[in-house]
């Protein structure tokens, strides 16, 4: 004996339900917001902008981490694809091996982390005391004790679950 909960028309209306408030989730908007109509379009245009502003702060905030995670970006995707063709050719079942390249990107990104902070920090000041500025042990150990945190900064950001996420 079937039960309500359990008849194809339920089923389907459930689906449609969750369907629609999956919508509503994604737009920011309320089942309120929906029937009222042009205050919607208002609401929407400047959820739009802001998204914009916010895209376009976060961009600017990231960069700076972009650009100086890049060669690790670089050496992890070679090392990885590498690693990756290397798992295919001893394999004897043909799969596409993700796996192995997740592995691949986390050991040498592990190992590009800690080489970009120790090195990136002597990099910039041999160029600033190239310049004539006065270098310390100090300046060394203040860069790359914040470069770490600007990496998650770039990646905080980039995720999407900065102030627009």
């Amino acid at each position: 004996m079937e039960t309500l909960a359990e008849e194809p028309a339920v089923m389907e209306m459930k689906t449609r339900l969750e369907d629609y408030e999956e919508l509503l989730r994604c737009t920011r908007q309320t089942d309120y917001q929906i029937s009222s109509g042009g205050v919607v379009k208002k609401q929407t245009a400047l959820d739009l902008l802001w998204s914009v502003l916010l895209f376009c702060v976060e961009g600017v905030l990231a960069l700076p981490g972009i650009l100086l995670s890049l060669p690790g970006l670089v050496v992890v995707s070679v090392y990885s694809h590498h690693y990756q063709s290397n798992a295919l050719k001893k394999s004897s079942v043909k799969i596409s091996a993700m796996d192995v390249l997740a592995t691949g990107k986390v050991i040498s990104a592990a190992l590009c982390f800690i080489i970009c902070v120790l090195l990136e920090p002597a990099l910039m000041l041999l160029v600033a005391a190239h310049k004539g500025y006065e270098v310390t042990f100090m300046d060394y150990m203040g860069i790359a004790c914040v470069l770490p945190w600007l990496f998650y900064l770039t990646v905080f950001l980039g995720s999407g679950r900065g102030a627009a996420g």
